[in-house]
């Protein structure tokens, strides 16, 4: 009796979500949500300093001369999260001091700030992206598919992608 109920459930056409939808687009819905959650719990000073310290830890973190020596995990995605955590080392003290010169206004209502946060949110997923394509590669997490990698790859491309959050921050 269980088996045939079993069976009976397991030939039911219930749809791969993550297949039907694509996990690109799974992962950056996943990433948005994470990141609106965050930009609500954090608010939009600390969410908009951490967009501006981006650009310089990302500097700081593409040039430092004793990346190599620091990575001191083996295994492919431990020294994904290895370089991750020295990039944070950057992150981290920048948005401190950048955050002590944003003052995030509470300017409009519920649905202005709403629209406020999620553009924030879809900067940070955007500064995601470009730093999985440019800085430090999440192929061994999550590898994206080529329509991203034709939106993301190429050098021209880099440089605009780069501003979308400013973009972003400037029509917000």
């Amino acid at each position: 009796m269980l088996s045939s109920s079993t069976s009976l459930i397991s030939n039911l056409p219930i749809p791969d979500l993550a297949g039907s939808l694509g996990g690109d687009t799974v992962f950056l819905a996943v990433a948005f949500v994470l990141f609106m959650g965050l930009s609500y719990y954090l608010g939009r000073g600390l969410i908009i300093s951490t967009i501006f310290a981006f650009y310089p830890a990302t500097l700081l973190f593409k040039s430092f001369p004793f990346l190599d020596k620091l990575v001191l995990l083996s295994g492919e995605k431990l020294i994904v999260l290895n370089k991750v955590a020295i990039f944070l080392v950057f992150l981290i003290p920048i948005t401190i001091v950048v955050s002590k010169y944003i003052f995030s206004l509470s300017d409009g209502g519920t649905g202005s700030n709403f629209l406020k946060l999620a553009g924030m949110s879809a900067g940070l997923v955007i500064l995601v992206v470009v730093f999985s394509y440019n800085v430090v590669s999440f192929d061994t997490f999550h590898n994206f598919g080529s329509q991203i990698d034709s939106l993301f790859a190429g050098s021209g491309r880099e440089f605009y992608w780069f501003l979308a959050p400013l973009a972003l921050l400037a029509f917000l």
